[in-house]
């Protein structure tokens, strides 16, 4: 899968894309990813309001779904899923479903349209030729060779209101049936959030392909109950930053206990200027006690915070890129037909629950192996903190048929 960096020094963003992959902890692993998409629309006049009038700082869920995916579930020709597509993107995508544009599926589509598959409360647990002729794969990802026959797409829509960009972005989606969990993303943490301050507002869409299921799997984190994201972070990886400073002409220079190298990318975040959290530096020089990168003059002046190695410029094979992973300690279970348990629809029905949520993260430096991981020592670990109010819980239900 591609990886983007999208995630700018400049407050001004109008559409930000983050892709994350999932790693399972076993040999089999699900290539699974998950999607955020940030657009701007224009709820009260044109900017986010400085005069009171918005609601609370928080994170407001608007609206959930389980939807289709895409025939066979092609990649268009500029390298995007075919669904969702997000009208005003900057490249054109031919094959992609645009809405709003002048009559041809090659012009650009309308900003802040959106193609999205069919939203349903019934789903076949196993393919159906006659019944679901167009749709290849059943929900029931019970041996190895279902590990990417996705039956659907879950769609969690909110809108931040947080005006935090210095904290954590985290996301876990679980899907239980009867009491048993039949998938589980695993926290997912995208590193410091880079939607709190746009403006306008924007709706933020976290998709992903999805099944249920053990994949022939058993034990913690088998088939579909995937691991947590990101930490402990080996101190390779990890550079705990002094002070920040601007050049007026568009280099800043970062003080850090780590130089890393040219052509890394380095998360900054918790430092005491909003202007560098959740951006991501690509390093033009490096120092014994730090870096330097290009970015827009007149950020200013910082002290504090952290750097963590994101992408080593060539591959983000072997444990070399952020974010990290551990086990999330779940055991998922096969899903079965809704009508063959012998319990009230509520127990039948796969229900599904999302929570996204802002942390603050704390860092602390560990030398054990058990932590670290054997060659990994020292390594950072990290201790969240819940940002009240900034949870957005959404929940829906699904028929297995």
């Amino acid at each position: 899968m591609t990886r983007r960096y999208l995630l700018p020094l400049v407050a001004a963003v109008t559409v930000v894309a983050l892709f994350v992959c999932a790693s399972n902890s076993q040999a089999a692993e699900v290539p699974h990813h998950w999607h955020i998409k940030a657009i701007p629309h224009n709820p009260n006049g044109g900017s986010r309001p400085t005069d009171g009038a918005g609601p609370p700082a928080a994170l407001y869920g608007i609206s959930q779904a389980f939807v289709e995916t895409p025939l066979g579930q092609p990649g268009n020709t500029a390298d995007a899923e075919l669904w969702p597509c997000f009208g005003g993107e900057g490249t054109v995508q031919p094959d992609c479903a645009f809405i709003g544009s002048t009559g041809t599926s090659d012009t650009a589509s309308l900003s802040g349209s959106v193609v999205v598959g069919t939203d349903a409360y019934v789903w076949y647990l196993n393919a159906d030729a006659t019944n679901a002729p167009l749709q290849p794969f059943g929900c029931n990802a019970s041996t190895s060779a279902d590990a990417t026959n996705y039956c659907g797409q879950t769609n969690t829509w909110y809108e931040d209101w947080s005006g935090d960009t210095a904290d954590e972005l985290t996301y876990l989606l679980e899907a239980t049936q009867n009491g048993s969990v039949v998938a589980d993303s695993g926290t997912v943490d995208f590193g410091p959030n880079p939607y709190g301050t746009l403006s306008p507002v924007g709706d933020v869409i976290i998709y992903g392909d999805q099944n249920f299921g053990t994949l022939g799997q058993t034990g913690e984190n088998n088939g579909n109950c995937e691991a947590n994201y990101n930490y402990p972070i080996p101190a390779a990886q990890f550079a705990a930053i002094t002070s920040i400073t601007d050049s007026g002409t568009g280099t800043v220079t970062v003080t850090a206990a780590n130089a890393f190298a040219v052509g890394d990318y380095v998360y900054i975040t918790g430092t005491s200027n909003a202007n560098y959290n959740g951006g991501l530096a690509i390093i033009s020089a490096a120092s014994g006690t730090g870096f330097q990168f290009v970015a827009v003059a007149g950020l200013g002046t910082a002290t504090g915070g952290q750097g963590v190695l994101y992408y080593d410029g060539v591959s983000c094979g072997g444990g070399a890129c952020y974010p990290r992973i551990v086990a999330a300690k779940k055991t998922c279970v096969d899903p079965v037909a809704s009508a063959s348990i012998s319990a009230v629809i509520a127990d039948q029905e796969v229900k599904l629950s999302s929570t996204t949520e802002i942390f603050k993260a704390a860092y602390t430096k560990s030398t054990s192996a058990t932590t670290c991981g054997v060659g990994n020592t020292p390594c950072y670990t990290v201790k969240y903190t819940e940002v009240t109010p900034d949870k957005a819980t959404q929940t829906w239900y699904i028929w297995m048929r």
